[in-house]
């Protein structure tokens, strides 16, 4: 006589199973995020580098122009959004976008190597340049 062997495994998956499955996409995670996020940061230092790129050009135009002021150390953000939504500058240039991670009240039109800003990011707060600019575009 044969004996019958039962099979005991039930359809669906085992708790080992179960526990691969999650420890391979923690670590599938664990290994993706720290790039994507240091990505993120450099999009903001990037986007920020652009915008001072612009800034540059709207400082010389208001110590060309003379009218809102003539001593470099006196420019402001707010100046160099006037000088370009009134005048035809703004024909010529895009305004500077600013990202949220940008510190405006950080402003600095005198810096040596041009104008700079402070960005805050999750690793800390970094100066910006334009020559942070990755690649020319």
């Amino acid at each position: 006589m044969k004996t019958q062997e039962k099979s005991c495994r039930k359809n669906g998956f085992s708790l080992l199973e179960i526990i691969l499955i999650v420890g391979i996409i923690a670590l599938t995670l664990a290994t993706i995020l720290p790039s994507l996020h240091r990505s993120h940061e450099g999009i903001a230092v990037e986007k920020t580098a652009r915008s001072l790129e612009r800034c540059i050009d709207g400082i010389h135009f208001i110590l060309k122009d003379g009218t809102l002021t003539t001593n470099r150390a006196d420019i402001t953000i707010a100046m160099l959004n006037e000088a370009f939504t009134n005048s035809n500058l703004a024909s010529r240039i895009q305004a500077p976008i600013w990202p949220p991670e940008a510190d405006l009240n950080s402003f600095n039109p005198q810096a040596s190597n041009g104008p700079t800003i402070n960005v805050v990011l999750k690793s800390g707060t970094r100066t910006v340049t334009a020559e942070d600019i990755s690649s020319p575009r």
